[in-house]
């Protein structure tokens, strides 16, 4: 897991100038243009610099990534869930984190997560056109917020693992991420082929759950009410498919043979 720790309204800084982040176990209860605490301020703070010293015109547009353990490292906390820690930026007119403090910047608390969420159940595939409707159960709580689902053809289903081959037909893995557990279509499939597939939960640190049971899903063709209507030996008559006025005239097609075989009936 990383941190991302970027700046805002920094441009009055004179070129060349560079920024140092660090890392505290401790609220730092600092003010706009005050310094960061030193270690050992009050008694029982600790505080550490988290990678090499910044420039500014870097973190000013993207962003500078680190890595989530020097954040701990430097604030000397367990690596454990629910661990606070503040970040602190100071800025130095000069490269290097050398010259002047010209003002700072914190930020947090931020907690530490690092338990992984816990597997999703009884996940379904339902099969669709080209597609497979997928739900499960998520039974983190509160639930996370984050889903994936991961599909692949195969070839053999009475072979299912995590070592399957694929089918020819649909060599992609299918990849949707999702913010919900219910009825999610996974399209862009191949009809008749059979598909295996997991669901995986991420939470807020971006944990991610361990794989699902996998379950198997087949999508195929569906026929709508005017292909059940043609294959039953119905001919179009005015334009079915152009809007409601078609599907009455079926509707009063369909009332009319009925009335002409119960009139048939009375005979």
């Amino acid at each position: 897991m990383n941190w991302n720790v970027a700046l805002k309204g920094i441009t009055a800084l004179p070129t060349g100038a560079s920024v140092q982040v660090y890392a505290t176990n401790q609220d730092p209860a600092i003010t706009a243009g005050n310094d960061c605490p030193v270690e050992g301020t009050p008694s029982g703070r600790h505080v550490g610099t988290v990678g090499s010293p910044i420039s500014t015109s870097t973190v000013s547009v993207t962003g500078q990534v680190f890595a989530t353990k020097e954040f701990v490292t430097a604030a000397q906390v367990t690596c454990s869930d629910n661990q606070q820690i503040w970040v602190c930026v100071q800025a130095f007119d000069a490269a290097g984190a050398t010259g002047n403090k010209v003002g700072s910047a914190v930020g947090g608390p931020l907690k530490v997560k690092v338990s992984k969420p816990l597997t999703q159940t009884g996940v379904s595939a339902a099969g669709g056109d080209r597609s497979l409707h997928v739900s499960w159960t998520d039974p983190n709580s509160p639930p996370t917020s984050k889903y994936q689902i991961v599909a692949a053809s195969i070839l053999d289903p009475t072979f299912v693992s995590s070592m399957f081959v694929q089918d020819p037909r649909d060599m992609v893995v299918h990849r949707m991420n999702v913010t919900s557990t219910s009825d999610n279509r996974l399209g862009d499939l191949v009809n008749d082929v059979v598909y295996a597939l997991v669901a995986y939960a991420f939470d807020e640190a971006d944990n991610v759950s361990d794989p699902s049971m996998i379950v198997t899903g087949t999508p195929s063709e569906v026929n709508d009410f005017w292909d059940a209507y043609s294959a039953a030996g119905g001919r179009e008559q005015g334009g079915c498919s152009s809007g409601p006025a078609g599907a009455l005239g079926l509707l009063v097609a369909a009332a009319s043979l009925i009335a002409a075989r119960s009139f048939g009936r009375r005979k």
